[in-house]
């Protein structure tokens, strides 16, 4: 059976796991993840000496984001991230027509630096387990194709 596929957008911070918390959360549906590439350093420094030497991480994210129908994304307050590959691959998602959830937790003064990609999105959710519960009650309504059809 085929899985529902999501593509977990966010920020990557080691010390904020809440990609596992909506892995673990999702623990009991049919829903396999896809996730950003973990071994790179997120960090300006980092991000420099990985386009350094070589770009390729940029094509593989989008890569993923096309192989999932669903792209979870969390703008969080507790981030370090600057957000702009998550918003580049909730844009992404959108052009080739996925859905998209969108979880942004930020008061107005900071949201509003993502605003052009959440008016966007259909729904946005203001908490993480809201989120997670949308996410639930798609892949609870998603329908598995057989290998092979």
């Amino acid at each position: 059976m085929r899985h529902l596929t999501c593509y977990l957008a966010g920020g990557i911070d080691r010390d904020n796991p809440w990609r596992q918390k909506v892995i673990e959360s999702c623990k009991d549906f049919p829903i396999e993840f896809y996730i950003p590439d973990e071994k790179l350093l997120y960090t300006t420094q980092g991000m420099a000496q990985a386009h350094k030497h070589d770009d390729s991480f940029d094509v593989i994210d989008l890569l993923k984001v096309e192989a999932c129908l669903i792209t979870f994304a969390f703008f969080s307050t507790t981030s370090k991230s600057r957000f702009s590959g998550t918003t580049y691959e909730c844009a992404h998602a959108i052009d080739i027509g996925r859905r998209v959830i969108a979880v942004c937790d930020m008061k107005p003064a900071k949201r509003h630096f993502y605003a052009f990609v959440l008016r966007q999105i259909t729904r946005e959710y203001k908490t993480l387990e809201e989120g997670i519960v949308k996410l639930q009650e798609w892949a609870q309504s998603f329908q598995p194709v057989p290998k092979g059809e």
